[in-house]
């Protein structure tokens, strides 16, 4: 019994569409319809817009100790980039760059970079393609044209009943 009563209440919950939904739903076939109908109707339109990102500053930081050999150092950096302190090398290297900054160092056997990455703003226009419904524009003698022809078919049934009128009675009025 419990399964006849669950059979109807899925009935009714399926069954109904509120009307709001059904309005949409009708709506939707009717354009459906008059875009196979008039496919000018449709026409594609490009919407132009640009995407606004904001990269904040980020800094990273790390270090390692390192065990360094000076002869071997002397390979590969200048005589100028290092200084003698106390029986230990010290190395700063700077590296700017128009999105970032690099900083390496190497004191007394200690490692280190720092990597700055500088804020920006990055604004990247965007080009869509859609779809969408416009009237068809008509010309202005085509406007009057529908003007006219709304208007003068009365005209001209009124003119041609008045007319028949007349001419019946003539027929009728024996005096």
């Amino acid at each position: 019994m419990k399964y006849i009563y669950l059979l109807i209440l899925s009935f009714f919950l399926v069954s109904c569409l509120p009307k709001e939904l059904r309005q949409k739903k009708r709506c939707n076939k009717k354009l459906e319809r008059l875009v196979e109908k008039c496919p000018q109707l449709l026409n594609k339109d490009t919407i132009h817009d640009t995407i606004h990102v904001v990269v904040p500053e980020l800094l990273i930081k790390d270090s390692l100790f390192v065990k360094v050999d000076t002869m071997r150092l002397l390979e590969y950096v200048t005589k100028e980039q290092i200084r003698y302190v106390v029986k230990s090398i010290s190395l700063d290297t700077t590296i700017n760059h128009a999105d970032y900054t690099l900083i390496f160092r190497l004191s007394n056997g200690l490692f280190s970079h720092d990597i700055t990455i500088k804020e920006k703003t990055i604004d990247k226009p965007i080009e869509t393609v859609v779809d969408i419904v416009k009237p068809i524009e008509l010309k202005w003698y085509e406007q009057l044209y529908i003007y006219f022809n709304g208007w003068f078919k009365w005209l001209i049934a009124l003119i041609f009943l008045y007319l028949l009128y007349r001419f019946l009675k003539s027929f009728t009025d024996l005096r």
